[in-house]
């Protein structure tokens, strides 16, 4: 693959969590995600506002997937994160070099994998530092007490398995969100077939609920 991230080493790499308190690591996660919705772009080939990608040219010309938009050029396109969408853009030449003319990606795939990677690092990034602030637990018993305690506290679970504990079985369905299955997601957790996360800041929910949403595209 041909593609470069360009600019120095923390644009568009995500942030660093080590040099942050735990406060400030959930403030600094959720500041600067990928654009869930915006009132100000819309995708350059569907019109859509949700869920949206930047892609700028580096000043090689090279298309980069701008994650945290903070890198600022001048030319940049908003695309929306799924993989029908990203491969029309591919076969319309939207990640051709802008001073090369060939592709940015060797290939369509070479592309939507790493759209996928940089996702599922965003991803596992933010479940770091929401578990970090203790604002995330998780394992079943920890899920459990958590959810009993705090009614307002919300239960995500990733599961390759067709029986619920009890206790999961019975919530309500904006209490309990099932995202994806525990072989994509469970290394993260060291858990095999089975991942069970709880949150207890409930305005997270949503953006956690949105990256998840992106991932299963892919």
């Amino acid at each position: 693959m041909t593609q470069n991230t360009g600019g120095n080493k923390d644009e568009g790499q995500g942030l660093h969590a080590e040099n942050l308190s735990p406060d400030a690591q959930t403030k600094a996660s959720v500041a600067a995600p990928v654009h869930h919705k915006t009132s100000n772009h819309s995708c350059a080939l569907t019109g859509e506002t949700d869920n949206l990608g930047h892609f700028i040219a580096d000043p090689q010309g090279q298309i980069i997937f701008d994650l945290y938009e903070k890198i600022k050029m001048p030319h940049g396109f908003y695309l929306s994160l799924d993989p029908d969408t990203l491969s029309k853009a591919y076969d319309q030449g939207m990640f051709d070099n802008k001073q090369t003319k060939r592709p940015s990606f060797e290939t369509k795939q070479a592309l939507l994998d790493f759209v996928r990677e940089r996702l599922e690092q965003d991803f596992y990034q933010m479940v770091s530092l929401l578990r970090r602030s203790g604002d995330m637990v998780h394992g079943a018993v920890k899920v459990e007490t958590l959810m009993r305690n705090d009614d307002q506290a919300k239960a995500l679970i990733a599961s390759d398995i067709k029986k619920m504990p009890s206790y999961f079985d019975g919530l309500d369905a904006h209490r309990l969100l099932h995202f994806g299955q525990a072989e994509r997601f469970g290394p993260y957790f060291n858990k095999e077939r089975v991942v069970f996360i709880g949150l207890k800041r409930h305005h997270l929910v949503p953006i956690l609920k949105k990256r998840i949403e992106i991932l299963r595209r892919f």
